[in-house]
């Protein structure tokens, strides 16, 4: 491996960082970045650990820790860094999100938690609403309305581990939960996840020596999003322990404030790590008409009140006209379908890809786009909600089971064939050195995926492609899989993705009759995506359609006005070009039919006060 001179080192693939991105590139001490949206966080931390690894600054054989809040956030970052590394460098990089860093501390060292507190091994990982089921079929508690078994959940992860001796009910609770189970099963949310990760951590010196003597570097992605359990892990693993952390994030975009991220995030790191905040201010993303939107928020909103000048510099790439917005205002939301797809389809036959539009809505898109959707199927477009698909098709164990299907199916799938035998190799512990050893496994292969032709052929229910997919499972062998992916040990787990992935391919196959379009479709290839404002965050559109600005959408918004103005951002920055917004005065669906916008009045204010949105307005 070659060394390059720290002086000399410059941003990989001809990147080019603007000043301060560049300074915590380079940092050697712990930094807080604050960057808006397509500010370019993801390539920023890429960079850095191209040049921390290619400098030696982290030195062989110490790794780098990247902890993301979303999968596609770590996959992302993973990918950029294996791309401007190259492998042998990369594999020093661990691109993870907090969920799944607590659960490889736990898995891997569960025997080293007192046994009043250590889980079975075999825990069954659920999410809130289905302990809420599992204590009401147990008779736990006898309470009538959700939000009572809702409080007893998150008395179990309110403090940390473990509980204060007046808090036997809780322990109680902890012991049926996670540990004695009359039933013979142990659940576990991934907030008790954190809280065991971070007690099994603070209770053993020895593995948080280990921890450090690992890692050199912590990256921490989305930070805004950090909840006070993610923090007490982060911190308990390293505070005060020589690791250089660099964390990025943006408090306009804090909207999981509902889901337990810390308001003050920001200053508990420049508290507790002496962290140096710098701000970025390059948007790469949006252009410079729908940067005019953002910057006219920011200076009624955001930094209304603030000494500090602050402005967001547009990429040179676009021309100074580029970008278009729009807020329709209609009488009903019939009307607001046929408009709306009308203006979709138009800009499908303009070029855009399908997957460049997306259809946004605060909240139930099931509800506010129903029609939209109805409406563009007439027109032969396809639109659906990416809720059930988004987190599934990040998974490991999907990716390789929709690469093995391609290969049975399609004619023509090197990619996928490449991918997969290397895998293939990996757990088989095939030396590919070992010519003769590699061309009998690729043999074997090859006359399975001849036998599996054939196979799927067969397969006329949903029953027998359940069994076909579990032929494919044992032959690669599950236990291989669980090995290289030890995030699938948990066997419930394993099989809820296996049943998920089952049932969603086979729907779109009984819509289409044909399984290489069946895969395309599930993948989303060839349709439109629709989502909440909350799972948009990450991500990026050449054009936005903001289904709903209306009070009914921001229902609580007079409550919790910072959150609803950081999702009215989110939203209105996932734009490149073209952002349109909607407004129905009766929405069919919805509790109440009668809408108003009385109460979000400020986000209209701000649209118009841009002087870039054109407001059009329909009659019935």
């Amino acid at each position: 491996m070659i060394i390059i001179d720290k002086v000399k080192w410059k941003p990989v693939d001809g990147i080019i960082l603007e000043e301060n991105a560049l300074l915590a590139t380079k940092s050697s001490s712990n930094m807080l970045v604050v960057a808006g949206p397509g500010a370019g966080k993801s390539e920023l931390l890429a960079q850095r650990a191209c040049y921390l690894l290619q400098t030696n600054e982290c030195s062989e054989p110490h790794r780098i820790l990247a902890v993301s809040f979303k999968k596609d956030a770590a996959a992302n970052i993973e990918e950029r860094v294996l791309k401007r590394c190259g492998k042998e460098l990369g594999q020093r990089f661990d691109s993870m999100t907090f969920d799944a860093f607590a659960k490889s501390l736990l898995n891997q060292f569960i025997n080293a938690i007192p046994i009043d507190y250590r889980p079975q091994k075999e825990y069954e990982i659920v999410n809130d609403d289905e302990l809420i089921e599992v204590l009401k079929t147990q008779e736990i508690f006898n309470y009538k309305y959700k939000s009572q078994y809702k409080n007893e959940i998150d008395k179990l992860t309110k403090d940390k581990l473990p509980f204060s001796a007046n808090n036997k009910l809780v322990k109680n609770l902890w012991d049926f939960v996670a540990n004695t189970d009359s039933d013979g099963k142990c659940y576990l949310t991934f907030r008790m996840i954190g809280r065991l990760a971070e007690y099994l951590i603070r209770i053993n010196p020895l593995l948080k020596k280990v921890l450090n003597m690992t890692y050199s570097h912590v990256f921490l992605d989305e930070y805004q999003d950090t909840t006070s359990i993610q923090y007490d892990l982060f911190k308990t693993c390293f505070y005060q322990q020589g690791v250089v952390v660099t964390a990025v994030g943006d408090d306009k975009q804090r909207i999981m404030i509902w889901a337990g991220a810390l308001r003050d995030a920001f200053d508990r790191l420049i508290r507790d790590f002496n962290a140096t905040e710098i701000m970025m201010v390059m948007n790469h993303r949006s252009a410079p008409r729908l940067l005019q939107i953002q910057k006219t928020l920011y200076k009624n909103f955001f930094y209304k009140n603030s000494e500090i000048a602050f402005d967001i510099v547009n990429n040179n790439k676009w021309n100074q006209e580029d970008g278009e917005s729009y807020i329709h205002l209609f009488k009903d939301d019939n009307k607001e379908a046929e408009i709306i797809s009308a203006e979709i389809l138009k800009l499908i036959e303009l070029g855009y890809s399908k997957r460049d539009i997306c259809i946004l809505a605060k909240q139930t898109p099931e509800i506010y786009c129903t029609n939209i959707i109805n409406k563009l199927a007439e027109l032969g477009i396809v639109a659906r909600n990416e809720a059930k698909y988004q987190d599934l098709l990040k998974e490991d164990l999907i990716n390789l089971l929709v690469n093995i299907m391609t290969i049975i199916v399609k004619v023509k799938s090197s990619n996928e064939w490449v991918e997969f035998i290397e895998l293939f190799r990996y757990l088989n512990e095939n030396n590919e050195n070992d010519v003769y050893k590699s061309i009998e496994l690729e043999k074997q292969l090859n006359n399975r995926i001849i036998n599996f032709k054939i196979q799927i052929g067969k397969v006329k229910t949903f029953i027998e492609f359940e069994i076909f997919i579990n032929n494919i499972l044992e032959f690669i062998d599950v236990d291989k899989i669980k090995y290289r992916y030890s995030q699938y040990n948990n066997i419930t787990t394993f099989k809820k993705l296996t049943s998920d992935y089952c049932e969603l391919v086979w729907r779109e196959y009984e819509l289409c009759s044909e399984w290489v379009r069946a895969l395309e479709n599930f993948k989303g290839k060839d349709s439109i995506p629709i989502m909440t404002v909350h799972k948009s965050k990450g991500l990026e559109y050449e054009c936005i359609f903001f289904v709903g600005l209306e009070d009914g959408a921001f229902w609580n918004f007079n409550n919790q006005r910072d959150e609803e103005f950081c999702a009215f951002f989110v939203a209105l920055s996932r734009a490149k070009k073209r952002l349109d917004f909607t407004y129905c005065e009766n929405r069919s669906l919805t509790r109440y039919s009668n809408q108003s916008k009385s109460n979000i009045n400020e986000f209209y204010n701000i649209l118009n006060d841009s002087e870039i949105v054109e407001t059009i307005e329909y009659d019935a």
